[in-house]
């Protein structure tokens, strides 16, 4: 039922007032509360909310591709004993450890781990983190950078991400500043690990 467009809701500000969207007719909502920041230039500004898929972490690209070329979340969950019933769960071991893995090099530190269990997640994190500096970051300024500059400057970049049928593209701005760094990077572990090509 909620998949059916005709029950889809859709939010537009139109003249301050919100007004809702379903199935192609327009109804007002009685809000008046719409955003309208300062102008800037003798221009409104109205914050959008109509965007495409975006991600702040487009350098976790990296990681995922050191990973899959040399193998630490399918070793390290080897290290583990599963003992949930096999009908009933939704992810391996192996997921559950690479998105905790991936959330502690790419920053996310605040959830809560057993204080052995973590040390063992930022192990592996970090040892992600070292083979991306080894390897894709030998000939660049970060090449002995620590693992937090590399995280805030190459893993932590917003990009744009559009799906379609065929690819995923992470389309990353123009303007950021490490744009060469990233890609020769990217280079560097395709040509150190040529079965990823």
């Amino acid at each position: 039922m909620l998949d059916n467009p005709q029950y889809l809701w859709y939010k537009m500000f139109v003249s301050n007032r919100l007004y809702t969207t379903r199935g192609g007719m327009k109804v007002k909502t009685g809000c008046t509360d719409a955003i309208e920041y300062q102008e800037l230039s003798r221009r409104k500004v109205i914050p959008e909310f109509n965007g495409e898929q975006i991600t702040t972490d487009a350098g976790g690209l990296f990681l995922r591709e050191i990973e899959q070329a040399r193998g630490f979340m399918e070793e390290f969950s080897r290290c583990f004993s599963d003992y949930r019933d096999r009908e009933a769960i939704g992810y391996t071991v192996e997921e559950l450890l690479s998105q905790r893995i991936y959330g502690i090099a790419l920053g996310y530190e605040d959830l809560n781990d057993y204080d052995q269990l973590r040390l063992w997640f930022s192990s592996v994190a970090y040892v992600l983190l070292n083979e991306l500096r080894r390897v894709g970051l030998c000939s660049t300024e970060f090449s002995q950078a620590p693992c937090n500059t590399i995280r805030t400057k190459l893993l932590k970049i917003g990009a744009r991400v559009k799906v379609s049928v065929r690819r995923i593209a992470v389309c990353l701005s123009s303007a950021y500043p490490y744009k060469e760094i990233f890609q020769l990077a990217f280079k560097n572990i395709r040509k150190a690990y040529p079965m990823l090509c």
